[in-house]
């Protein structure tokens, strides 16, 4: 593990760095009694006799730590257990050429630990710990807790009591959707991928589209000499507006850091809207005759909503759901598995907006009211025909909005394009 690439993927998308501080102060005795109270809460001194928790807190040292510090980082000698008092550490574990975030520490009530499982042989610790807040911690080195158990056998056995229990509340890779970290993304792996994306694509998008208009297409491949270069500008749109928000955004410099996520989280998707409507735009020649400098900004607004979830689904949800599958080692078939999750989600969520923006630019003059009452009355032909008018144009309209005309069609687009393209980026990511 090569911690000087750690350090710098963390200083890149986390705008921290190593600040040495000193060994710290001894623990005073107006601060015992608090000490053992968190020592209560640990996990490797959780069921510690009090006489034991008081011996420990005598020999911890209080330390200061301003935020953006990194204590220690993945794969170091975990040669101190780390006590927080106050303020916030997050642990982040580099994997596959990404940060994932393993937990943040001293939330709510501002105590915990980390650094306990490793410590008693200073094993190579398991995650890099990045301070949010400033705080207050108290350490306790490894030397002197292997002096202690030496000296008294029976905490020994109290502390391998202790984490017995913790084995079952071992953590797990579970980064917050919008704290996901980018994977690598390589323009010429990405572009490649969007080339070969670009065929599954087209063709599935005018089987939808003669789905939705009733009419056969008039080719599954059409202008392809504008859609490739497009496609290849979209997903690189994609993938890189997304890398250079992360490195060059730092959200914890706002008071609402989470808006702030969120906003780098949608900024791709609308962007990327106009390229959208360019390839939208080649598919619709068969039944919108205005030409193509014209037509592809109709259905531009609800195509914009799309765009945002297709955004979302293609980036953070494909990392997430990657990052909590289990039971698959394959790293192929684990990001399969990711991205095929993400895409029904992001499939199924899009699919409305999507069929009102490719309706209004199949029929540029119908206004989208016109639009949605149209696609209502289509599904009123679903609904069971001896129920009453009302009822029916009622139960049209939920077919309408949560089992939509095209909807399986459209699914299995976002699922194939997420799979191909997160592969060819993950891939190449690994390489590097």
């Amino acid at each position: 593990m090569d911690q000087a690439e750690i350090d710098k993927h963390i200083a890149s998308h986390h705008f921290a760095k190593r600040i040495p501080f000193g060994i710290g102060e001894p623990v005073e005795a107006k601060d015992i009694s608090e000490v053992i109270e968190n020592l209560r809460q640990s996990s490797i001194f959780k069921y510690c006799s009090e006489n034991y928790l008081t011996e420990v807190a005598k020999n911890m040292r209080k330390v200061e730590f301003k935020a953006n510090q990194i204590l220690i980082t993945q794969g170091e000698p975990q040669t101190k257990v780390y006590l927080l008092s106050s303020g916030t550490v997050v642990r982040l574990r580099f994997e596959g050429r990404q940060l994932h975030h393993i937990e943040t520490v001293g939330s709510g009530q501002g105590r915990g630990m980390f650094g306990a499982l490793h410590v008693l042989r200073a094993e190579p610790t398991y995650a890099t710990a990045l301070t949010e807040t400033d705080g207050i911690a108290y350490t306790l080195e490894s030397k002197v807790l292997n002096e202690m158990i030496d000296k008294n056998p029976e905490l020994g056995k109290q502390i391998v009591y202790s984490l017995s229990k913790e084995v079952f509340h071992m953590s797990k890779l579970r980064t917050p959707l919008l704290e996901q970290d980018p994977h690598p993304a390589n323009v010429f792996s990405t572009s490649l991928g969007a080339c070969i994306e670009s065929y599954y694509r087209s063709g599935l998008n005018a089987w939808l589209n003669a789905k939705l208009s009733g009419k056969p297409p008039e080719s599954l491949f059409p202008n392809f000499h504008i859609q490739i270069p497009a496609r290849v500008m979209y997903i690189n749109g994609f993938k890189q507006i997304r890398s250079f928000l992360a490195e060059n955004v730092n959200t914890a410099d706002f008071k609402q850091p989470g808006l702030v996520r969120l906003g780098a989280a949608l900024v791709p998707g609308l962007i990327m809207t106009p390229v959208s409507s360019l390839l939208e735009a080649c598919n619709a020649g068969h039944m919108n005759p205005e030409p193509l400098y014209k037509r592809w900004y109709r259905g531009v607004m609800p195509r914009g909503v799309r765009e945002v979830i297709f955004g979302l689904g293609i980036n953070q949800l494909s990392d997430a759901c990657e990052e909590r599958v289990s039971g698959i080692e394959n790293a192929f078939a684990k990001t399969c598995a990711g991205s095929l999750m993400a895409g029904m989600l992001s499939g199924y969520l899009s699919h409305v907006p999507h069929s009102i923006s490719t309706l209004k630019l199949l029929k540029p003059n119908l206004p989208y009211p016109h639009i949605i009452r149209d696609m209502v009355d289509e599904n009123i032909a679903r609904t069971p025909k001896d129920w009453l008018p009302g009822a029916r144009r009622a139960f049209a309209s939920l077919l309408t909005v949560f089992l939509p005309k095209g909807c399986l069609i459209r699914t299995a687009q976002i699922c194939g394009s997420f799979i191909i393209i997160n592969n060819d980026v993950d891939e190449k990511g690994k390489e590097q």
